[in-house]
């Protein structure tokens, strides 16, 4: 993929739909780019990043095709950041240039430059919900990560667990363009008909080289879905159509505990 194009057209696609561009860092000859919208009277905070991976496209060509049809509501702050590891969606490769999965380098002590950048932008900022765009080489069909105010430590949790889930809706949502991924198990966990919740104790036990969805959890938002559209077994275009709807579900529930794919 030719990164620099990208960015360029999602720059171009960020800017008609209001939205601000800074850079949180460097790495290679490419730009790590955030973009924010905040409107004066925001109802909720809202999360999206993709491109972790250099071998998962869909994910940045989502958010691309979301910011051309401005696809955002007028009464919610975003904050978007859409290639993390230029390097590797240039060469079309997992890892980093030196070879590292930054999706295993966050926490306290984050091991990569991505992750360190990335840490370094987010902060002290919270939001109410975050979805990491991923695709799986893999799977057959698209599926769900869901982490959740229960998976938070049990103060935090007893204030913000009154909400039902969405999961089962934004399944629902994806499966008007691919199907749902139904092996059972994936990486070693349970899969629940597409959703994958991973068991707390894992989850708790985990302390160093985090993902990204654990790190947003303990540090930034009560609620982190993670999409997985199967890269390998479906078209470019439908898996772009798959993310889209996940991601608008998402963003309509968050505000109107409904869900929408718009």
């Amino acid at each position: 993929m030719d990164v620099n194009a990208l960015l360029d057209r999602l720059r171009d696609a960020a800017r008609r739909a209001g939205f601000v561009e800074s850079c949180f860092g460097n790495r290679g000859d490419f730009p790590l780019i955030a973009f924010e919208r905040r409107p004066t009277q925001a109802r909720a905070r809202i999360y999206l990043s993709s491109g972790v991976h250099g071998d998962e496209p869909a994910g940045p060509m989502a958010l691309l095709e979301l910011l051309r049809r401005n696809s955002f509501r007028d009464d919610v702050e975003y904050s978007i950041l859409p290639v993390i590891n230029p390097v590797g969606l240039q060469a079309g490769t997992r890892e980093n240039s030196d070879g590292v999965d930054i999706n295993r380098s966050y926490g306290p002590v984050p091991t990569t430059p991505e992750a360190r950048a990335h840490q370094s932008w987010l902060e002290d900022r919270r939001f109410d919900l975050a979805v990491c765009l991923h695709e799986d080489y893999e799977a057959q069909g698209f599926y769900l990560y869901e982490l959740s105010p229960a998976d938070l430590p049990d103060a935090h949790a007893a204030c913000t667990n009154s909400r039902p889930s969405p999961a089962r809706a934004l399944l629902t949502a994806g499966a008007a363009h691919l199907p749902v991924e139904l092996q059972p198990m994936i990486d070693d966990m349970p899969n629940d008909k597409g959703l994958m919740q991973p068991p707390h104790d894992h989850l708790h036990s985990w302390v160093e080289a985090l993902p990204e969805a654990i790190h947003l959890l303990r540090r930034h938002t009560p609620w982190c879905f993670t999409t997985e559209t199967p890269s390998r077994a479906a078209p470019i275009l439908d898996r772009i159509a798959c993310q889209c709807a996940l991601v608008n579900a998402a963003m309509h529930w968050v505000v109107d505990e409904s869900v929408s794919d718009t």
